[in-house]
């Protein structure tokens, strides 16, 4: 599945004040700020001046990645400014911090922000990155890689998440594999019919 939009994750931690004058500095217009304490992620979202696309700042406590996501028309232009004033990761960097990612807080980590990463279409050597992942001996880092992959929302891990979602040998996993390839089928589904 293609999505229309670009999630850009920055290498470093950026606080929202870099985010605030960087989108001053580049005349964007707010155009809504979305802040419900216990509820969905932190959320900022402008216009650019032109008017054809929206960049939106999320701070999302629940991954605990923070990122960019760019929609609309003329999404390439805002994508070429915010890389040109933040370090942003791209495919290489991510492969290097999944293969640096030892340990299951690094790895869990890692799927984080591999799953947010992951908006454009199917990649293999990302796909390998969470098959990887998901044969892990840590049942933890496994669930991790689960949710993690269905942020990608791509169809290519069905098959792999109905084998797990029979033949893990632990119970939480399997359940979560269900649950999880149900919905993304779900969404699949939706998607092509919309």
């Amino acid at each position: 599945m293609k999505n229309s939009h670009i999630r850009l994750v920055p290498k470093e931690s950026v606080s929202r004040a870099q985010v605030l004058r960087m989108a001053e500095r580049a005349c964007w217009e707010h155009y809504r700020t979305k802040d419900a304490p216990g509820g969905p992620p932190f959320e900022i979202i402008w216009v650019n001046s032109e008017q054809d696309a929206v960049v939106h700042w999320i701070e999302d406590a629940l991954s605990q990645v923070d990122y960019f996501l760019v929609d609309g028309p003329g999404k390439s232009s805002l994508v070429k400014l915010i890389r040109s004033e933040l370090d942003i990761h791209d495919k290489d960097s991510m492969v290097e911090l999944a293969y640096e990612a030892r340990g299951t807080p690094r790895a869990m980590r890692m799927l984080r922000l591999l799953g947010v990463f992951c908006s454009e279409g199917f990649d293999p050597d990302i796909f390998s990155i969470f098959d990887q992942a998901l044969r892990d001996p840590e049942p933890i880092v496994r669930r991790e890689a689960l949710m993690s992959a269905a942020n990608a929302g791509w169809g290519e891990f069905l098959p792999l998440m109905d084998e797990i979602r029979e033949s893990d040998p632990d119970k939480a996993v399997r359940e979560d594999a269900g649950a999880i390839s149900d919905a993304l089928r779900r969404r699949l589904e939706a998607g092509r019919h919309s």
